[in-house]
């Protein structure tokens, strides 16, 4: 079994998000609680999550093991990630999360890196047949003048 509780990263403004995740968990067991981490101790969803937990940046090379290092002490099974710039620092490391009885929820690395490249994205959506506006590079945008 899943353990109870959720991380969510990032959390900053996910006030809502945070709410939501505490709200499904009552349904699941009402010992479940929402943890929230962010840089900022002022973030507005660290004030209404059940629990709220600094870590760094998600640049930093400690970034990982400090996610890790919260689930681990707070019972979390589920690890939300909510920003780009982390999804695929944390999706490189979810066989580490799964090791620790952490599933993330969020996408795979290759997926994580297609998605933060407009230009990326276009081409891996018209190469499944799905319309995408035409993207260009600052150069290529300038020769099409």
């Amino acid at each position: 079994m899943t353990a109870p509780n959720v991380v969510v990263t990032a959390a900053s403004r996910r006030v809502a998000l945070v709410h939501a995740l505490q709200q499904a968990l009552t349904r699941v067991s009402p010992r479940g609680r929402v943890i929230a981490t962010d840089i900022d101790p002022f973030s507005p969803a660290v004030h209404v999550a059940d629990v709220a937990q600094a870590v760094p940046r998600s640049d930093h090379p400690e970034y990982v093991d400090a996610l890790i290092a919260v689930c681990n002490a707070h019972d979390a099974g589920v690890l939300v990630p909510t920003i780009d710039d982390e999804l695929e620092t944390i999706a490189a490391a979810a066989p580490r999360f799964a090791a620790a009885g952490v599933t993330v929820m969020g996408p795979p690395v290759e997926t994580a890196r297609i998605c933060r490249d407009k230009r990326a994205t276009a081409a891996h959506l018209q190469q499944h047949g799905i319309r995408a506006a035409a993207t260009w590079t600052p150069a290529e945008a300038r020769a099409r003048l």
